[in-house]
């Protein structure tokens, strides 16, 4: 009999093929196909922006800021750097927007592609009584709708795919234009405008500009080789300009393309000055006053360095400046005030002596004061922008008078300080204290250096502790590579040529320590009182007396002594030299003079 005609009551249950397996591995194929996509849309947009440079190393941006070095006061150069910029990191953000986006999309896909596989292996069969009858082929209808409805699926994910590949490009390329200029208006620039007109600079900058106390990284290393030694004030011989100093400060000049900068002060006035280097004319000179919470009455003893003792630093877009009451100013290289803050109180015996460091947006001050008990000692690092403390951290030391240098050591930046009785390197990012290493006495007054693979740091008068800076922690009985006691200077600090550095003491005794070693290869006595610290040019030493005539002795960067030049300036020097392209800058007593020949 016909199972149609048996009783309604007696119907055969009928099993339904389950709906799941099917539609779960059609949703895996679309899913699993968009993951495909997407993650080729991923790879294509990694190596069309694989060959692209970092907005600020890009080759464009560079070319631009070495103009504005030449044109500092070009301000439709300022507003292409501007533009230029913005474009540039629109293009890096939107890039980098859309890898997020893209991963975001990556990982959705993947979880329902996942849960597709699963339903696949979902094999239980779904019974239900033959009462419940349904119209012939509607399996293959319910098929075709899930078919239908996940490609539609495949469909939508497909073009957002496309659409993350293609919707703009993010590629940063090496030869992007600049927009249109606008036209312009009658508003004139504000000072905070220009100031911030150009990004930081660069490396190669920075290398050849005389930004700090003894230049690139603190090292007193000219970077041009045609600066000429000799010169005579009889003859005029050599000697371009020379112009009125400021006054007797100890401070020494700081040179940023055509402009150079000096600072002055006094118990009743602090000044900053600004020169022209082709002409030695006065661009312009201004006091600081007004600084909130500064203006604080210090005391300083009659063998101290002054109110002015501190060298300024310069970025080669603002001049930054700071006084013995603890007064820290900013002006642009137009004359314009940019930023005031104080760091009051300091006391330190002799006046506070450190001079500036900058690294990147950083303007870091190492304020030791006061005695190591009272824990005031201090290193500051300030934003360049608004003068803001970006970090501050404690160091038990009490008074020195050493400045600190930041240099890329151990494939990082660090920042190199001297204190009692420890040389300790801090990160420049964010003031986490990287390695010390204990050695040091006496009244801080020389500077490090970096040369050779060794931080070189001087203990006054007693010896000198090369220490390799890619340690951690308290490093003194593992990275102390070697100790030097013969020669070691009380004020001036190092310079070395990579293969052997060089110490000139006050009494003028000039020793050649084996950078290797730490053995002395050779020491003179060159008679005569030095407080300037020796530079290098080429292969020649550089060494300015504080005599009463001033005299400059030249002599071989070698394994021997040898003295190859002698000039006078007619007053003592005190300050350490600046150089730029065939130029020597010495700051004597009461006169600034240039020394050139021909530039590169």
């Amino acid at each position: 009999m016909p199972a149609s005609t048996l009783p309604a009551a007696k119907a055969a249950v009928q099993p339904v093929l389950p709906l799941w397996p099917t539609v779960g591995a059609r949703v895996a194929l679309a899913t699993g196909a968009f993951c495909l996509v997407v993650a080729l849309a991923l790879g294509l947009e990694h190596f069309r922006h694989k060959g692209a440079t970092h907005p600020l190393d890009h080759p464009q941006v560079i070319k631009l800021k070495e103009q504005l070095v030449r044109e500092p006061q070009n301000e439709a150069l300022k507003k292409d750097i501007r533009a230029l910029d913005l474009q540039l990191r629109t293009a890096h953000d939107r890039y980098l927007a859309h890898v997020g986006r893209g991963q975001w999309l990556l990982f959705g896909g993947m979880a329902v592609f996942l849960a597709s596989l699963q339903a696949t292996v979902w094999k239980k069969n779904i019974a239900r009584p033959g009462k419940v009858q349904k119209p012939p082929g509607w399996q293959a209808r319910r098929i075709l709708q899930s078919t239908a409805a996940v490609a539609l699926l495949g469909m939508t994910a497909g073009a957002g795919a496309w659409a993350l590949v293609n919707s703009s490009s993010t590629r940063v390329t090496a030869d992007l234009a600049l927009p249109p200029k606008p036209v312009e208006t009658a508003v004139a620039p504000t000072a905070t405008a220009s100031a911030s007109a150009a990004s930081l600079p660069t490396k190669e900058e920075i290398a050849r500009q005389w930004g700090r106390f003894r230049g690139p990284g603190g090292a007193g290393v000219s970077a041009f080789t045609n600066v000429p030694l000799t010169w005579s004030l009889e003859t005029g011989e050599n000697v371009l300009w020379k112009a009125k100093a400021p006054g007797p400060d100890p401070n020494s000049p700081v040179v940023w393309s055509n402009r150079l900068f000096l600072t002055s002060g006094d118990a009743k006035k602090r000044e900053i000055f600004c020169y022209d280097t082709d002409t030695g004319n006065l661009v312009w000179q201004k006091t600081v006053e007004k600084v909130p919470g500064g203006g604080a009455a210090v005391e300083l003893s009659e063998t101290s360095g002054g109110m002015a003792c501190p060298t300024a630093a310069t970025d080669g877009r603002r001049v930054y400046a700071m006084f013995a009451n603890g007064d820290v100013v900013a002006f642009d290289f137009a004359g314009t005030l940019a930023w005031a803050v104080s760091l009051a109180p300091i006391k330190n015996q002799y006046g506070h002596a450190a001079s500036l460091d900058l690294w990147r947006d950083r303007l870091l001050i190492q304020i030791d004061h006061g005695d190591s008990d009272t824990k005031v000692s201090r290193l500051v690092a300030l934003n360049t922008a608004d003068g803001k403390i970006a970090w501050e951290k404690p160091r038990e030391t009490h008074g020195t008078w050493s400045s600190p240098i930041t240099v890329e050591a151990a494939g990082k930046p660090q920042t190199i300080t001297l204190g009692l009785p420890h040389v300790i390197a801090y990160s420049p990012t964010d003031g986490a204290e990287l390695w010390r290493a204990e050695g040091m006495d006496g009244e801080i007054t020389p500077s490090p250096i970096l040369a050779g693979g060794f931080v070189l740091a001087p203990s006054p008068s007693t010896k000198l502790i090369a220490i390799k800076p890619d340690g951690a922690g308290d490093v003194t009985k593992s990275h102390v590579a070697w100790i030097a006691e013969e020669g070691v200077p009380d004020i001036t600090s190092p310079v070395s040529d990579g293969q052997r550095v060089y110490l000139l003491g006050t009494g003028g005794t000039l020793t050649c320590i084996d950078l290797k070693t730490g053995k002395k290869a050779w020491d003179k006595e060159l008679e005569l009182e030095f407080k300037s610290s020796p530079s290098l040019i080429g292969d020649k030493l550089l060494c300015l007396s504080a005599d009463d005539r001033g005299t400059a002795i030249v002599v071989a960067a070698a394994t021997e002594f040898k003295e190859v030049g002698r000039a006078t300036l007619g007053e003592s020097v005190a300050a350490s030299p600046a150089f730029g392209d065939g130029r020597l800058f010495i700051r004597a007593k009461t006169q600034l003079f240039c020394i050139g020949g021909k530039a590169k």
